[in-house]
């Protein structure tokens, strides 16, 4: 398994430190498969499926509210921080639909093994 970041995304990180992970990728691409990363608007929706289903009404609300601001991944965080028990609960929830991600884009591709 190999990581690289995101160049695009992330601006101060030297490309060149990470040639030869790139190179390696580059020279045996059949040996990997890459996973894409989730789109802004796909988060956004993962705030907004945990802020339906936060039980305590006035979190919900601060939730909801923060997810309809400017930056509103700014403010959900801002507001999940200060959240008590709720911010635990907050990293298993996105933890799992990050595990989610990760296994439908492995079936998408033994799916699409098995018919070709």
């Amino acid at each position: 398994m190999k990581s690289v970041p995101d160049f695009d995304s992330m601006f101060y990180v030297d490309e060149e430190e990470w040639e030869g992970e790139l190179e390696e990728l580059e020279n045996q691409h059949g040996k990997y498969i890459i996973f894409e990363k989730m789109q802004s608007f796909e988060s956004f929706k993962i705030m907004e499926e945990f802020a339906e289903e936060v039980d305590d009404k006035y979190l919900k609300s601060q939730l909801f509210l923060a997810l309809s601001k400017r930056k509103p991944f700014q403010h959900f965080k801002a507001t999940i921080d200060y959240s008590g028990p709720y911010r635990q609960i907050w990293f298993d929830f996105k933890a799992q639909k990050y595990i989610d991600w990760v296994k439908d884009q492995i079936n998408s591709i033994n799916f699409q093994g098995n018919n070709e």
